[in-house]
């Protein structure tokens, strides 16, 4: 007898693959890796040696290897990776950096994402995004690759970041620390630390303002100090953010707990003059009526300064999370105000965020008039005809298709993201059922036949008699059911459907007489056909409004 023998898990392979890969990299390269089991979270940790000395300079790998990597990719030249949160969460604090590698062991190379820096300024763009627990995307660009060439951002980041990342936690603790009103945060960038004063609790810089007086000596005889006094003017204006280089500074006055992080690491940096602080942010209404009667209502938009001068200010609401963004500019010396709207688009936008988008659009694509109401003192304003931007209509299949999708998401309480890739012929048919489910609550369907096998006994040949016998051509099927669609990967339930009647015939009928003169127990299988018309009629229960009737 020969024992099976126990087949090993194609993923298993591919991850054995990536990581000998790139280890077999790394290893030419002189440096000292060393593995770490899956429950850690990282999967290598890597010592930087050149010419056989250790550098002291190390960092962690987390590895995922595919052999498809074009699964992965979108059209914005990043491949997106789904990730889990606690490990972002983990590999965030961590005190060497992480580098997320993506490898491709059929081209044996990687795409890597240094995940601190990462994450960093997505907490920037969206402060609650690693709230909730689930998983989250990373985005990983083309261009970051290993191996690598003579210039390699990769090895540069590591060789520079390493000892002073290091060095940021124990920073960080102490310029907490410093001040009642204020704390330091201190990050990583491609040209060193860069260290921002944030309010320890709403309306500190109110109570306590931060005021820094400082000279400039820059020379107007060259190109770049020209340059520079220019974008200082445009600075004051309008609010353009501008870094001036400390070497032009003089006579610099700073709150003191801001001097105790700078003599190290500032001594051949920056100032970068940016947006004005704005403790008290807008809450604003915006509403729209098209020439049509269309309507759309952008019900919550918190907008905060973003840039600020003497000839006008900026507000935007980069931090919401919502699709649309809103840009406000209010112009000091005429008190006009001039309102851009813009589409958000990233990979993991979900159905009912795109149908947010395609509603406004729709409504805007026709002459409209707008309208907008501060959410805090009821003042309102109306956006100037003239002003208005017309939009590209959407297509209406389109638009119904979102529709049906973002229904299904209602619905099923299950979040549904299109993917960023084209989608399969299956897919497509799904969809279309849907959107056709979504106008109607209903679907008109065709049969051919079905099979039903009984089983021959006793009890059973007299009903089977019956049957053979029977004038009566009308079954009802089925009972009500729940239907289900698995659609991108994610199972749906379309709910309960309503019981329907179709006409069939035996279409076997002497193959069961002859089994059944047998006299002889076993199976039999029973083959029905149209007996007549072959459509029915499915009705969807939970699909249908209040006002549609069940017949």
């Amino acid at each position: 007898m020969t024992t099976p023998r126990r087949r090993k898990v194609w993923q298993h392979d591919t991850e054995n693959v990536s990581e000998g890969q790139i280890c077999e990299y790394f290893h030419r390269l002189g440096w000292d890796v060393d593995r770490f089991g899956k429950d850690y979270g990282e999967d290598l940790f890597v010592r930087i040696f050149e010419e056989g000395a250790s550098t002291g300079k190390s960092f962690f790998v987390q590895l995922k290897g595919t052999n498809n990597i074009q699964q992965y990719a979108l059209r914005t030249r990043v491949f997106s990776y789904s990730v889990d949160v606690v490990n972002l969460l983990q590999w965030h604090r961590n005190q060497f950096p992480v580098i997320f590698v993506l490898w491709d062991i059929e081209q044996r190379v990687g795409y890597w994402l240094h995940i601190q820096s990462y994450v960093d300024k997505r907490l920037k763009k969206g402060p609650l995004w690693l709230k909730q627990e689930g998983k989250r995307n990373v985005h990983i660009p083309f261009d970051q690759l290993i191996p690598w060439g003579e210039d390699d951002s990769l090895l540069t980041l590591i060789n520079a970041e390493q000892p002073l990342w290091q060095m940021l936690e124990e920073v960080n603790q102490e310029l907490d620390a410093a001040d009642p009103h204020y704390r330091l945060e201190t990050r990583l960038t491609s040209t060193g630390i860069e260290i921002t004063a944030v309010e320890k609790y709403p309306g500190a810089a109110a109570d306590n303002p931060i005021n820094i007086r400082f000279t400039t000596s820059i020379p107007t005889d060259t190109e770049e100090g020209r340059d520079l006094v220019e974008r200082i003017n445009q600075f004051r204006a309008l609010g353009i953010p501008v870094r001036i280089p400390l070497s032009y500074v003089k006579n610099l006055e700073i709150p003191e707990f801001i001097t105790q992080a700078l003599p190290e690491i500032t001594k051949d940096g920056f100032f970068a003059l940016g947006p004005a602080h704005n403790p008290k942010p807008l809450l604003m209404r915006f509403e729209f009526t098209n020439d049509y009667g269309e309507q759309f209502t952008l019900g919550y938009v918190y907008l905060k300064v973003s840039q600020a001068g003497t000839k006008e200010i900026t507000f935007t609401n980069d931090e919401q999370p919502i699709p649309i963004n809103v840009k406000v500019i209010v112009y000091s010396d005429s008190n006009a105000v001039t309102t851009y709207f813009a589409f958000k688009s990233t990979p993991d936008m979900n159905v009912h965020q795109k149908l947010m988008q395609l509603d406004m659009m729709s409504c805007l694509s026709k002459p409209y008039v707008g309208r907008f109401v501060n959410l805090e003192t009821g003042h309102s304003g109306t956006i100037s005809r003239q002003s208005l931007e017309l939009y590209p209509t959407p297509d209406q299949h389109a638009l119904e298709v979102i529709r049906a999708l973002n229904a299904l998401q209602v619905k099923t309480g299950k979040v549904v993201c299109i993917p960023e890739r084209d989608l399969t012929i299956e897919e497509d048919q799904i969809i279309e059922r849907l959107r056709l489910i979504f106008l109607t609550g209903k679907l008109t369907q065709t049969w051919n036949s079905f099979t039903s096998t009984v089983s021959i006994t006793p009890e059973s040949i007299a009903g089977l008699k019956q049957l053979l016998d029977s004038t009566e051509k009308t079954e009802v099927f089925p009972s009500p059911v729940e239907e289900t669609i698995t659609l991108f990967g994610q199972e749906y339930s379309l709910g309960k459907i309503k019981p329907y009647p179709i006409e069939v015939k035996l279409a076997n009928d002497q193959e069961v007489r002859k089994k059944l003169l047998e006299q002889t127990e076993g199976e039999i299988e029973l083959k029905f056909a149209p007996n007549g018309d072959p459509t029915f009629v499915k009705v969807y229960l939970n699909w249908l409004s209040d006002k549609d009737e069940v017949v």
